[in-house]
Order: structure tokens, then sequence, then C-alpha cells
């Protein structure tokens, strides 16, 4: 179970890096460390909280047709940008962006490291 959770872990982190390597002037790390720190803050924020603002935000989401979601993924990426000093983020649009393509990214690297390999991204 360790052994999942570090690698999508690793998975996600890959896929950050990637991602602020093409937005590099709004979306940027200024040291490994803040990409790590990133890495496990945001992991935890999809683990423990987005379920719960999922759950709450329900009725929100209806109204908006599904685009809640995804200011609720802004809101945690700025929050996350001002407790890590190393992240910085150039505004709403870029923050968007970033988090589209990190999810979009993840899911195609864990659709590739299920469909080629044993690795099992249930758990």
């Amino acid at each position: 179970m360790i052994q999942k959770l570090l690698g999508r872990g690793l998975l996600f982190y890959i896929s950050m890096l990637l991602v602020t390597f093409f937005l590099d002037p709004d979306v940027r790390f200024d040291s490994i460390w803040a990409a790590i720190m990133v890495t496990v803050l945001l992991s935890t924020a999809n683990v423990f909280i987005q379920p719960m603002l999922k759950a709450a935000s329900l009725p929100m989401s209806t109204l908006t047709l599904g685009l809640f979601p995804a200011a609720a993924n802004v809101i945690i990426i700025f929050l996350i940008s001002d407790w890590v000093a190393g992240f910085h983020v150039g505004g709403i649009f870029w923050a968007f962006l970033f988090s589209a393509l990190v999810s979009g990214v993840f899911s195609g690297l864990l659709w590739l490291m299920t469909t080629y390999t044993d690795f099992d991204a249930k758990t």
C-alpha cells in the first residue's frame, strides 16, 4: 500500500514538474523543496479536503453546471501558493490552467502505468 501511495505521489510530482516547465514564467517553483512541499500539500488536499468540498458544494455545483469544483481547485492552489514560500502562481487563469493540466497529465501518466505495467491505481 505504501509503495502504491509513493508511486502515485511520484507520478503527481512528475506531472507537476512537466506542467510548470511549460508554464514557467507564470507558475514556477524556486526550489526542489518547494515542489516537494506543494506535491505533499496538493496530494493531502485531494485526499482529505476535496471529498468534503465536493459533498458540501453539490448544490452550488449543480447551479454552476459543474464549474464550482474547478473554482475550488483554484482556491486550493492559491492557498498553497500563499503557504509555500517558493511556489508562485501568476493569477486566476494560470491557477486554473495549472490545475487542469496537472490533472490531465497525471491521469495520462496513471493510465500509462496501469496499462503497461502491473501498477494498480485503485489504491
